[in-house]
C-alpha cells in the first residue's frame, strides 16, 4: 500500500465485517484502515503483538490482518495465540519479507493467506471480499450447529416431560416398534405383569414379557397391518 491509496476511492464488495490490523508500521495501518473503512468496514488497529493478542482474544474479529515481524513478538506467536482462541478464525499474515519458509509454517499454524508488502489497495480489497465471504460461509454454518443444537435441546426437554407425565401414571404402559424393541415403558406396566428383570430401552419384548403375554401381544401387532388402535384388557 502507498500513499495514493489515501487519494483514491476503491470499491470493497464484500459485505461489512469487523477487522483487526496488527502492524507496528504506522503507515501501513493508516493506509489499511482508511482505505477499509471508506467502504463501510469496522477497522481496530494496533501496533504490537502483545496488543494483538489481548485485542484479537478479548472479541472475535471477522478478519485478522498480521504483521509477520514485530519488534516485541514474532506474528505466527500472535497468530497462533488468536487460532487457540478462535479455531475458525481467518488470520491474513502480511510481511516484508517474504519466503517459502515462513509462509509454510504460518500456512501450518492455520492462516488464511500470507501475503508479501507493499501490496496494492485493489489487492487488499479483492482479498478482503473473498475471505470475508468465507468469514459468511462459517457464520452461516455457525448458526446452523447452534440452531440444531437448540432443537435437540427442546427435543429432550419435550421427551423428558412426556417421560415424567408417563412414569406418574397409574395404568401401565409399553411403546414397541415394529421390530417389537421396547421404545418407552413406565413403571407401572412391569409392576402390573409382574416383571421382575430389569427392562431396558431397545431390548426385545419377549426377553422382557411372560411367554402368554407375549404371544397375545405378538399375534395381534403381526396380524394388524394398518395400525388401528387395539384395546385389550389383561
Amino acid at each position: 500500500i502507498n500513499n495514493s491509496l489515501l487519494n483514491q476511492d476503491y470499491i470493497v464488495t464484500a459485505s461489512k465485517g469487523k477487522i483487526l490490523v496488527i502492524d507496528d508500521e504506522p503507515g501501513m495501518r493508516r493506509g489499511m484502515q482508511r482505505l477499509l473503512e471508506m467502504h463501510g468496514l469496522v477497522v481496530n488497529t494496533v501496533a504490537t503483538g502483545e496488543e494483538g493478542i489481548t485485542q484479537g482474544i478479548e472479541q472475535e474479529y471477522d478478519l485478522y490482518f498480521i504483521d509477520l515481524k514485530m519488534p516485541d513478538i514474532d506474528g505466527t506467536e500472535v497468530l497462533r495465540a488468536i487460532r487457540l482462541a478462535y479455531p475458525e478464525s481467518i488470520c491474513i499474515v502480511m510481511t516484508a519479507f517474504a519466503s517459502i519458509d515462513s509462509a509454510v509454517t504460518t500456512t501450518q499454524i492455520g492462516a488464511y493467506r500470507y501475503i508479501p508488502k507493499p501490496f496494492d489497495p485493489d489487492e487488499l480489497t479483492h482479498l478482503v471480499d473473498t475471505a470475508l465471504g468465507r468469514r459468511a460461509l462459517i457464520l452461516e454454518k455457525r448458526r446452523l450447529q447452534e440452531e440444531r443444537q437448540k432443537q435437540m435441546l427442546e427435543l429432550s426437554l419435550e421427551q423428558s416431560r412426556l417421560r415424567t407425565i408417563i412414569s406418574a401414571l397409574d395404568d401401565g404402559i409399553l411403546v414397541v416398534n415394529q421390530q417389537l424393541d421396547i421404545v418407552l415403558f413406565n413403571n407401572s406396566f412391569a409392576s402390573l405383569l409382574e416383571i421382575k428383570e430389569p427392562m431396558k430401552i431397545g431390548s426385545a419384548i419377549q426377553d422382557c414379557l411372560p411367554d402368554g403375554i407375549f404371544q397375545q401381544m405378538e399375534e395381534l401387532i403381526r396380524k394388524n397391518h394398518t395400525f388401528k388402535a387395539i384395546k385389550q384388557e389383561i
